[in-house]
């Protein structure tokens, strides 16, 4: 048995798909995968 793929995306791949025409690759890119294969990281910047 094979683990599933699973995707870690940037937020602004996500916040692409707010806008009211998304970039139709990444609209599409979102399409293709599944849902519960499909994990949002928010990355901080250290800034002292």
């Amino acid at each position: 048995m094979t683990a599933p793929l699973a995707w870690i995306i940037d937020t602004y791949v996500a916040s692409e798909m707010m806008r009211p025409r998304p970039e139709p690759r990444v609209a599409s890119f979102l399409d293709s995968i599944a849902e519960e294969c499909l994990g949002l990281r928010r990355v901080e910047e250290n800034r002292a």
